[in-house]
């Protein structure tokens, strides 16, 4: 989810993991678990983010994808 990450330090000025979770109506720690991957996004969330960011759905959901390659590759089912 760097995308998130990049999309908010492009900004001028910067927006926070703070600013951008209260306009997505989350938490900050919900964004950085989003941010470093450790999070799936919801459709719902995931519309959100791009209503407020610009980040496709798409995108979002091409990381989703890997990790879930990810994790079946560690667990040995791929």
């Amino acid at each position: 989810m760097s995308r998130i990450r990049n999309w908010r330090n492009a900004q001028s000025p910067k927006i926070s993991q703070v600013e951008l979770a209260e306009r997505l109506g989350t938490t900050q720690s919900h964004v950085s678990e989003i941010e470093n991957s450790e999070d799936l996004v919801t459709l719902d969330l995931a519309a959100k983010v791009f209503a407020v960011t610009g980040v496709r759905i798409g995108r979002l959901k091409d990381a989703t994808d890997q990790q879930a390659r990810t994790v079946a590759k560690v667990a040995g089912a791929a």
